[in-house]
């Protein structure tokens, strides 16, 4: 990232730090949301940060609107920077599943079973001519649960 910053810093004028500083932890927070083509910064920043466009396309739109060359370095981190959020996305969503199916678990019979065994009961007595037991038999809900099924039908 500073070697990043170093670039536009170039770009878009000297900053008032020296560059061994700017691995030094400081905190600024910018709101980007439409963009602005009229700031340089927040343009570059749009662009950096733009989920929804490709790295590459986002490297190119550097070069050519940031003037900032795309040398091996500014490429590494900004394939780093650019997938950072890609793995927390996944991983919180990893972390999600991983609850869903505990707690599923926890009820016991989750409710997505319980709909596919009433679909399936329902498809076999209309297009098998099954009757409510012969349906729950087929399926192989246990004898002492089908009152508790019968019921849905």
């Amino acid at each position: 990232m500073c070697r990043l910053l170093f670039a536009l810093s170039k770009r878009l004028g000297e900053v008032k730090y020296r560059q061994p500083d700017y691995d030094l932890m400081r905190l600024i927070v910018i709101h980007l949301g439409a963009s602005n083509e009229d700031n340089e910064l927040i343009g570059f920043l749009n662009t950096l940060f733009d989920e929804t466009r490709p790295v590459q396309a986002r490297k190119d739109a550097m070069e050519e609107k940031c003037h900032i060359p795309m040398t091996a370095d500014i490429t590494e981190v900004m394939n780093k920077m650019c997938n950072l959020s890609n793995g927390i996305e996944a991983r919180g969503m990893m972390i999600g599943e991983r609850r869903g199916i505990a707690i599923g678990e926890k009820r016991g019979e989750t409710r997505g079973i319980e709909k596919e065994r009433l679909e399936n009961r329902r498809s076999l007595m209309k297009n098998l001519g099954f009757s409510k037991e012969q349906a729950m038999s087929a399926i192989g809900i246990p004898s002492e649960q089908q009152a508790k099924y019968a019921a849905q039908i």
